[in-house]
């Protein structure tokens, strides 16, 4: 028996992400904010495509549409 106040034992595995392979389009005009989302899906098995403007974007989805999975990028107000 363990102490009185003492912490639990962990009787499960830390959960684990699961991992993709889809390609998402990474959208956003944050240098900082592309090149960590950007790290992170791609530790996590995406392709990852970016851009940092809506220009660019276009451009992108234009030529890669039909293997492009997910679009992700920020939203301003007007």
């Amino acid at each position: 028996m363990g102490r009185e106040g003492s912490a639990p034992e962990p009787t499960a595995e830390p959960t684990k992400f699961p991992r993709g392979t889809e390609t998402v389009l990474l959208v956003d005009d944050e240098d900082f904010v592309r090149d960590f989302g950007e790290r992170i899906l791609r530790r996590h098995g995406y392709k990852v495509l970016v851009a940092r403007n809506g220009k660019e974007a276009l451009e992108i989805y234009r030529i890669e549409k039909n293997n492009i999975s997910l679009v992700i990028l920020d939203s301003r107000d007007a």
